[in-house]
C-alpha cells in the first residue's frame, strides 16, 4: 500500500517492507543513506543528496524500524499503526524537502521505511547499491562515543564504499579538494582509484598523501632503538608515492598534488582534512592484521577528521 499526501518532487513512499522487498527495488548506482531522525543522520542525508546529484543517480533514504519501535507504538501511543507510519514518512519527506529547499540538490529521492535490524538492512541494501552514507551517532549512541554502534558495524562489514559524515562537517566551505591516503597496499590502490573518480565528478583537485615514519623496536625496556636510517625510510616513501601517482590515468581532468610527509598516517590525514572536501582511505593497509577489518589509519580518520571520510573496501 502507498501512503499519499504532499511530498517533495521525485520522492516516493512505501510502507515498511521486509529487506527482500526493499532489495528488489534496488538499482545499480544508488546512493543509500541510513537515517534515524538525529542531527548526525541529517548531515549524512545532506551529503548523500548532493552526491546523488553529482552522480545523476537516485538517493535512497532508508529508515529502519526495529521490533522495539513497533512495541513502543503499541504500548505508549493511541495512534493506529497506519497513522504512525504515515507520520514517520511525512517527517522524513519534510526533511528531504528542507534539504532540497536549501539548495543541496534535487535528485530522485526515495523515502523508505524498512522493517528489520539496521545493520542487516543497510548492509544488504548497500550490496545492491554503489555507495552507503551514514552519520556518526544516532539516537542510541552514548554522548562520549563519536561513532555509533550501527555506523561502526557497517564500516566493519565493508561491503561497499562507505562515507561517514561528521555532524559539524561543512564540505562546501574552504578548498575544493579531496585527500587520499596511500601506503602501497592493494586497499590503498582501490581507494586511490575511487578518489580519482570522485575528484573528476566533483571537478576538484586530488591530494595523494603518503606519510612515512621511522620504525622502531624496543632494544630495552628504557630506550627505543631505530632499526632503519631515516633517509632510507624517506626514499621508500618517495617510491610509494611515485608509484601511486603513476597508477592514475594519464591526462585525467584532475589536478593531482603528491604530498610526502613524515608522521603517523592517521594524524597526517586528519591534519590534511582541515581544508578538504573529503578524505578517502582504504579499509585496511599494510599494517592491518587479517582479523582487523578496519585498520588503525581508517579508524583514526573516521573518528577525528573534520570532513566526511570515505572508507573503501
Amino acid at each position: 500500500m502507498t501512503i499519499t499526501g504532499p511530498s517533495p518532487v521525485g520522492v516516493t513512499h512505501h510502507l515498511p517492507a521486509p529487506v527482500a522487498e526493499a532489495v528488489r527495488s534496488a538499482a545499480p548506482g544508488d546512493v543509500v543513506v541510513g537515517v534515524d531522525g538525529s542531527l548526525p543522520s541529517r548531515h549524512a542525508l545532506q551529503w548523500a543528496i548532493e552526491e546523488a546529484e553529482i552522480r545523476h543517480v537516485r538517493c535512497r533514504l532508508i529508515k529502519v524500524l526495529t521490533p522495539d519501535a513497533f512495541e513502543v507504538v503499541d504500548r505508549k501511543t493511541a495512534l493506529p499503526m497506519f497513522d504512525f507510519l504515515a507520520d514517520e514518512q511525512s517527517a522524513l519527506s519534510a526533511t528531504v524537502a528542507d534539504v532540497v529547499a536549501n539548495g543541496i540538490g534535487s535528485p530522485s529521492t526515495n523515502v523508505e521505511l524498512v522493517a528489520g535490524d539496521p545493520v542487516e538492512v543497510l548492509t544488504e541494501l548497500a550490496r545492491h547499491g554503489d555507495l552507503l552514507v551514514v552519520g556518526t551517532r544516532g539516537h542510541g549512541a552514548l554522548t562520549n562515543l563519536f561513532l555509533g554502534s550501527v555506523s561502526s558495524a557497517l564500516l566493519h562489514h565493508r561491503v561497499r564504499p562507505t562515507v561517514v559524515v561528521p555532524p559539524t562537517a561543512d564540505w562546501r566551505q574552504g578548498c575544493n579538494r579531496i585527500v587520499v591516503g596511500v601506503d602501497g597496499s592493494d586497499g590503498a590502490a582501490r581507494a586511490l582509484r575511487w578518489a580519482s573518480d570522485e575528484a573528476q565528478a566533483r571537478h576538484c583537485e586530488l591530494v595523494v598523501l603518503h606519510a612515512w615514519h621511522v620504525p622502531v623496536v624496543l632494544a630495552s625496556p628504557y630506550a627505543p632503538t631505530m632499526v632503519v636510517p631515516s633517509e632510507d625510510c624517506q626514499q621508500a616513501g618517495e617510491a610509494i608515492l611515485a608509484q601511486a601517482v603513476g597508477l592514475l590515468e594519464p591526462g585525467a581532468d584532475v589536478a593531482v598534488i603528491p604530498r610526502l610527509v613524515e608522521g603517523a598516517p592517521d594524524r597526517e590525514l586528519v591534519a590534511a582534512a582541515a581544508d578538504a572536501t573529503l578524505v578517502v582511505v582504504g579499509g585496511r593497509g599494510h599494517s592491518g592484521l587479517a582479523a582487523a577489518v578496519l585498520g588503525s589509519t581508517s579508524r583514526g580518520c573516521v573518528h577525528h577528521a573534520p570532513c566526511p571520510v570515505a572508507v573503501i573496501p
